[in-house]
């Protein structure tokens, strides 16, 4: 068997849960006679990528960043593209493997798992895509008490859950896990399984303790999941009873966001005194051969998770001989039977809990080797690589593809109104392309659809009663020249011209086309074949590539509530449609005078349970225009048509409520996000700061790279941009920051495009000599 492992740890360069999964696994494999090839991001590694070779084990190391879309993904959302581009290279270079594995945390097989699902290219079709469960951070977060709505915290999550829920096979370690994040997923548990991860014994001589104060060790990373706020409550409880056993804590220090501080800080400031008199003790994070140490000096080892989808620190507790103590709120707890391989506890009941450490600190000699001989028991059979390997295997063997016509959502909405059965030319692409007075670019348009691969089209402009001579002239001259059917009508508007194209095209499937934008040449082909393959999906959108005005892109995702009810991830100006799906729901609102109609029109769909997908793929290219209708964009017009669209579709608002109040406290206003894989910038008093400080950034650096002359050139210039942010500092400094940071790119002037580029240096998106050299 040819197998691959994608991961972000594997040892000895990372640390972790899943780095020693990845340990034991690999080995496990190889014993097996099966190749393995690990893949695996390493920030620390000086070259781009490196390739190494172990026996049956190919180790491919990767430092990821620095690629085009990093520009405008963020780092989660980027590393996962990286990895499907380290994984399509590895398969050209060595040929397809049997299976791929991949971890949950952060969504790294997303977008290997979109190019399977909307078949972008043949590597994957054969290949099962297997999902193991470890520690999904949408999980991990809520039970740090972190904020899980925040961005791009929240977006991670939802990468997370898409992945698992289109996953061919999905692994849970135990099933306490299984039911806390199935539930959690859209998904039907036909290839849903629980494999317990594999454990190698190693060879320890373990010399039993004769002291006579038992020594308490607590292993685990400084984190609330990990119960340490119950844990040393407890133990303060009892230490000021008397108790006089000290505890060590032995694992890496991390945030605790509800303190806004570090858990070790926060810990050691508010147990000051059990510090001071030696009886709590930090230790850190330590190499594994010292924590083995530690584990073998220890009497008992503590696990107080609150949230535990395995827990390797209590198998290798186990193995060494060490008697286990361990909460009941994880999936640690079903590697315990208590008071026969160990103890478990009531995560919340101090009784509970200074009962079952009390018994454990209590045990004579033959009861305390009758606990430990039942605990390697246990590891030796129950999480024996072989028999591990042999239920794995015959999961894998046994593995059939199930509904191929049913693209995964995260949410289900159910499909709530009658299709409407129009007749139509079947495989026919209607393309409609609302015309006012767009003269100057509608030849570029025609000639973009000249050069499209699919060839069973017809073109449909709709003159939306054009007034400018030149732009009349210009669509006569062009109906010589072109295949195109024309409607003509009075001005009505936008919505009215979209309407009026579909109601009277032919087409089984139909796409929407401004005057001056272009589409690539593969787009219409790409995105039929999804509308064809599957039958839930309505409307296929593409990523977007500004020209003229701007080189930026627009990255785009699978609208998914609640974030599509606050911020479009797609664009809506140019999805292509099964028709009559869009005719029954998707009819544009001529009351959405200002803009965002076609937004509506989405929201509309969606509504009545008809989806939409992306294909994370250049193939639409839109035009920046100075004199574009989005130019009209203001605070004020877009709050009015929010608002019409909250009240349009009340229903889809009040079923997402909860999440919507949660989001947009923790983000701020929707109408200022760009791309929920960044962070949002709606925190003013954070942005002047950094406004502030670019500044200053800025006349230090331009003062050490440009000569006397060059400065003199662009003296005016920079005066001119510190006037500009002086005069922000006034009454209404704050509102004035997020008009002139959160505008539309398209309609900015070039000095407000150069600002956007400080911002990105900020971010870290952009290198300083990126601004000089604008």
């Amino acid at each position: 068997m040819n197998y691959w492992i994608l991961t972000m740890e594997y040892p000895p360069f990372h640390g972790g849960g899943i780095s020693t999964y990845c340990h034991h696994t690999v080995k496990m494999l190889e014993n097996n006679g099966d190749n393995v090839t690990v893949i695996v991001s390493d920030h620390s590694l000086e070259s781009k990528i490196e390739r190494s070779k172990n026996g049956a084990t190919t180790l491919i190391r990767f430092n990821p960043g620095n690629k085009p879309y990093n520009n405008y993904l963020g780092y989660g959302a980027a590393l996962s593209y990286e990895f499907l581009e380290v994984v399509n290279e590895e398969i050209e270079r060595s040929g397809r493997p049997d299976f791929i594995e991949a971890q949950d945390y952060k969504g790294i097989a997303y977008y290997i798992l979109n190019d399977k699902k909307l078949n972008r290219n043949s590597y994957f079709q054969n290949i099962p895509i297997i999902i193991v469960a470890h520690a999904p951070s949408y999980v991990v977060l809520d039970y740090d008490q972190a904020p899980t709505f925040k961005l791009p915290d929240f977006w991670s999550g939802e990468m997370e859950k898409w992945s698992m829920t289109a996953a061919d096979i999905l692994i849970f370690p135990t099933e306490y896990t299984k039911n806390l994040i199935l539930p959690t997923l859209n998904r039907k548990d036909a290839n849903s399984h629980v494999v317990l991860h594999p454990f190698y014994l190693e060879n320890s001589n373990i010399v039993a303790t004769n002291n006579s104060k038992k020594k308490l060790v607590y292993l685990g990373k400084l984190t609330y999941t990990k119960g340490i706020i119950q844990l040393i409550s407890f133990f303060s409880n009892l230490w000021d009873q008397g108790f006089d056993y000290p505890l060590s804590m032995i694992g890496d220090d991390h945030f605790y966001s509800p303190r806004n501080s570090s858990m070790k800080d926060y810990l050691s400031k508010k147990y000051k005194r059990h510090v001071d008199s030696g009886k709590l003790n930090f230790e850190g994070k330590l190499p594994p051969l010292e924590v083995k140490q530690k584990i073998k000096e220890s009497d008992i080892v503590i696990v107080s998770s609150l949230f535990e989808t395995f827990s390797y620190a209590t198998a290798e507790a186990m193995a060494l001989g060490k008697v286990v103590l361990i909460s009941n709120s994880g999936g640690h707890s079903e590697l315990v039977s208590n008071k026969i391989s160990g103890f478990v506890y009531e995560q919340y009941n101090f009784d509970s809990f200074k009962s079952s450490l009390f018994e454990a600190i209590s045990l004579d000699d033959q009861t305390s080797s009758k606990i430990t001989h039942a605990a390697l028991k246990f590891v030796e059979e129950s999480l024996n690589p072989n028999k591990i390997y042999q239920h794995k295997t015959k999961i894998l063997k046994s593995y059939t593809a199930g509904d191929h016509k049913t693209y995964p959502f995260i949410r289900e909405i159910s499909t709530t109104t009658t299709l409407i059965d129009k007749p139509y030319e079947k495989d026919l692409l209607s393309i409609v392309i609302p015309y006012y007075n767009s003269g100057k670019y509608l030849p570029d348009t025609l000639n973009s659809l000249n050069k499209i691969t699919y060839s069973n089209c017809e073109i449909i402009v709709v003159n939306d009663g054009s007034d400018e001579l030149e732009s009349i002239e210009v669509l006569a001259d062009l109906q010589k020249k072109f295949d195109f059917k024309l409607i003509s009508q009075p001005n009505k508007g936008l919505a009215e011209a979209r309407n009026a194209g579909a109601f009277f095209a032919r087409g089984e499937f139909m796409a929407f086309l401004d005057a001056d934008d272009l589409v690539h040449p593969e787009y219409y082909v790409k995105a039929i074949h999804v509308l064809k393959n599957y039958d839930n999906v309505s409307f296929v959108g593409a990523w977007t590539q500004y020209f003229e005005g701007s080189e930026a892109v627009w990255v785009t995702f699978t609208p998914e509530p609640p974030y599509i009810l606050m911020h479009n991830t797609l664009n809506t100006s140019a999805l292509v449609y099964k028709r009559n799906h869009f005719l029954t729901s998707g009819l544009n609102d001529s009351a959405m005078v200002y803009g965002m109609e076609d937004y509506d029109s989405m929201l509309s769909m969606l509504e009545a349970g008809f989806r939409g997908v992306s294909i994370p793929e250049l193939l639409f290219i839109y035009r920046i225009r100075e004199d574009s209708m989005s130019r009209a964009f203001n605070q004020i017009n877009q709050l009015y048509l929010f608002r019409l669209i909250s009240k349009k579709h009340k229903s889809l608002f009040n079923q997402y409520g909860e999440e919507i109040c949660n989001f947009l406290n923790a983000n701020g206003p929707s109408y200022l996000y760009d791309n929920p894989t960044w962070e949002p910038y709606t925190d003013v008093p954070k942005l002047w700061n950094k406004i502030q400080e670019l500044s200053n950034l800025l006349e230090e650096s331009t003062a050490s790279t440009l000569n006397n002359e060059q400065k003199d050139k662009t003296k005016t210039k920079s005066n001119r941009k510190e006037w500009k942010i002086e005069n922000l500092n006034n009454e209404d400094k704050a509102e004035a920051i997020r008009k002139w940071y959160h505008k539309e790119y398209e309609v900015l002037p070039l000095w407000y495009k150069r600002f956007g580029h400080v911002i990105k240096v900020l971010q870290g998106r952009r290198s300083i000599n990126s601004i000089l050299k604008k």
